[in-house]
């Protein structure tokens, strides 16, 4: 994870670490395991920010981080107490199955910068003593195959004080992946032979492009002459059937 100190704006819960007796570092099994069933003293010492709002969507009402495939989505933990403590963080059940779909699967690299405990699950390490609040940045890069659909996925903090208290604070919250919003078309040039007009479009992969007409600027349906699919290159969209005294074009984009 990214440690950053400027502040800006699903499944059953897998446990990742413990941390026991100072500074040993203890993995745990994939099947339920949890930092509580050492750290058994509840603290509140972190919260989750920069998250888009809060919804049920199948799982309770837990906070929602949206993200699109293809995108980098910043799940950030907002440290507010350490408890003078040795202490780490873990966000884990990444990969888990969708909410509305079971088959559907997250697919995703996670942020190089925190350590794999196993799959789906990883964690950083603060340092001992440090002095909050500060913000610290778990980047998720969702990939171009993830499909449409809520995750949940879990934040733990865990540590032990001095006082040999052993501490944790658990929240679960949704990651949405959701579609991108298509970008605005951009027309690099528009030509005509005979009866047929073509239009080129710089596209994005991933969209899909509509080349609509009609033959009266303020009345009418608009009407879909041809469509294509975005390359990531210009894309050339062509009406064979330009045959009215006039017609009036609009790129649409989905």
């Amino acid at each position: 994870m990214s440690k950053r100190h400027t502040p800006f704006w699903r499944g059953v819960a897998i446990g990742v670490f413990i941390l026991c007796g100072g500074a040993r570092l203890v993995a745990l099994p994939e099947y339920g395991a949890d930092c509580s069933s050492c750290h058994r003293e509840s603290k509140t010492g972190m919260t989750l920010t920069n998250f888009q709002g809060m919804a049920n969507l199948g799982a309770g009402t837990l906070k929602v981080y949206q993200g699109s495939p293809g995108g980098i989505l910043p799940i950030q933990i907002y440290v507010t107490n350490t408890f003078d403590s040795l202490w780490g963080l873990a966000v884990e059940n990444l990969g888990s199955a969708g909410v509305t779909n079971r088959a559907d699967q997250i697919d995703f690299t996670p942020d190089p910068t925190w350590t794999s405990q196993f799959s789906g699950a990883y964690f950083t390490q603060g340092p001992v003593n440090d002095s909050p609040p500060e913000l610290w940045t778990f980047n998720l890069a969702i990939q171009t195959n993830t499909p449409i659909d809520a995750y949940v996925a879990q934040v733990q903090m865990a540590g032990v004080n001095p006082r040999d208290e052993h501490w944790s604070q658990p929240e679960a919250f949704y990651i949405q992946v959701v579609n991108a919003l298509p970008p605005a078309p951009v027309i690099t040039s528009v030509s005509r032979l005979g009866n047929n007009l073509t239009v080129r479009a710089a596209t994005t992969i991933g969209f899909n492009y509509y080349l609509d007409y009609r033959t009266s600027l303020s009345t009418g349906a608009w009407l879909t002459a041809t469509q294509g699919t975005g390359t990531g290159n210009t894309l050339p969209l062509t009406d064979a059937g330009a045959t009215n005294a006039q017609r009036f074009y609009q790129i649409r984009v989905q």
